[in-house]
């Protein structure tokens, strides 16, 4: 009699669960078990419950005599549960470049499925939010992106949190090579944020989640003051500040270096630059983060051990470009589109785990590392619900091997995609 109850109650499906079927069972409460869980104390070995887009307690629910039965049970079978990977720097994807669609002859309709296209994607590389990032434009380009890429959530798809304006106000002696140079402004003085952004600051729903500018201009300090007090996220960056300039920019409202040792004035002994953040003793009641892309020719991994030995909990990892596939209509379901991901999130993470296990110890614990794609940017983002696994927060969960190959990612509860080699035996029902 029990193993014909185990057959029935719990029906192996030969098939891949479909994503549109999971789409309906945001209701359901459903267990994950057999799970490592990426946590801010390592990895625990446990389960993980969710109901109606959002991680819940189980012992809660026992003693508010609420069902502890899960309407669905899935088997981890020891791999990764961690929170949905956040990138802050996206300049494009999917053959999607954001900058460009804010160009006066790119017509709405197709710019809107262009964004729609990229949400829809990133969760085949475990990213459950993310921030466009758009590079120097004109005035015109920002209120036309504006309606564009303000903060929105589709079912099944990447969260987009808030864009990152990666200029104009930077510095033309460490210029970015991916930049319209004829775009960059010299000066933060007077209405220069109003002139320039437009609504995308005084929308009441802040389109803007980051600006990062040169502190050292005419009316730097102001603006970040301006920025920091409507609740943008201000970072350092595209800069020939020195330490102290950056240091002041810090007690102004700035809580991120924007690509750390890159388009920014060097490390040097004497004055360290932005770089010299990295060891601040400045008492600051926020922390400070620094973004670095990890994956190959960004930075040398001498480097990526200087940083993240310095201030590990300060490091977010981003893609900083146009990463993941490049052409339109390519599926996230192959080894080759697993290859373009090399160039984003997962491959910075695995280029980081090299420096967790062999310059700081940790074994083969990729938490610390992972939390730098998840809970280090909430932090940033102030997004307290993303970024972690705790009761009460969004479902938004990554599924890894342990080589760290995504197999599986939630978005509110919802199964946005899977890895086509996670089949039927994977998922169980009551």
């Amino acid at each position: 009699m029990a193993a014909v109850w185990q057959q029935c109650s719990r029906q192996k499906l030969s098939e891949p669960l479909p994503v549109h079927t999971a789409r309906s069972g945001r209701s359901l409460l459903v267990q994950f078990y057999h799970a490592k869980l990426v946590t801010e104390r390592g990895l625990v070995e446990g389960e993980l419950w969710m109901q109606h887009g959002v991680i819940v307690d189980p012992q809660e629910r026992f003693w508010q005599r609420d069902s502890t039965a899960a309407d669905r049970r899935i088997d981890c079978k020891g791999m990764l549960l961690a929170p949905g990977f956040i990138d802050v720097h996206l300049r494009g994807a999917c053959g999607v470049d954001f900058t460009a669609l804010g160009a006066a002859e790119t017509p709405v309709e197709a710019a809107q499925r262009a964004v729609a296209r990229v949400c829809q994607q990133l969760p085949a590389y475990g990213v459950t939010s993310f921030c466009p990032t758009v590079g120097p434009s004109d005035p015109a380009s920002y209120r036309r992106l504006h309606s564009l890429l303000r903060p929105s959530q589709s079912e099944a798809a990447a969260t987009l949190v808030g864009v990152h304006l990666d200029g104009p106000f930077l510095s033309g002696a460490y210029p970015n090579p991916s930049h319209d140079h004829a775009r960059i402004r010299a000066s933060l003085a007077g209405d220069s944020l109003a002139t320039c952004y437009g609504p995308m600051l005084d929308d009441p729903d802040t389109t803007a989640a980051i600006v990062t500018l040169a502190p050292e201009l005419d009316g730097g300090l102001g603006a970040v003051r301006a920025l920091h007090a409507a609740g943008v996220v201000v970072g350092i960056g595209r800069t020939a500040a020195n330490l102290a300039e950056c240091e002041q920019a810090v007690m102004a409202g700035a809580t991120l270096v924007t690509d750390m040792f890159s388009c920014m004035q060097p490390f040097h002994h004497r004055d360290p630059g932005p770089v010299g953040l990295l060891a601040t003793d400045l008492e600051t009641p926020r922390s400070i983060f620094y973004s670095l892309a990890l994956d190959k020719g960004h930075a040398h991994q001498n480097t990526v051990n200087l940083a993240y030995c310095t201030n590990p909990e300060g490091l977010l990892v981003t893609s900083a470009g146009i990463a993941y596939p490049k052409e339109e209509g390519h599926h996230c379901t192959d080894r080759d589109a697993e290859a373009d991901a090399e160039g984003a999130l997962v491959a910075g993470v695995r280029a980081l785990c090299n420096v967790t296990v062999n310059a700081r110890g940790e074994g083969g614990d990729p938490s610390s590392a992972l939390l730098c794609a998840s809970h280090h940017p909430a932090r940033l983002l102030g997004l307290a619900n993303k970024g972690n696994l705790h009761p009460g927060s969004d479902a938004d969960i990554v599924l890894l091997s342990e080589d760290l190959q995504v197999r599986a990612t939630f978005v509110g509860g919802v199964l946005a995609w899977q890895h086509k080699e996670m089949n039927g035996a994977f998922w169980y029902y009551h």
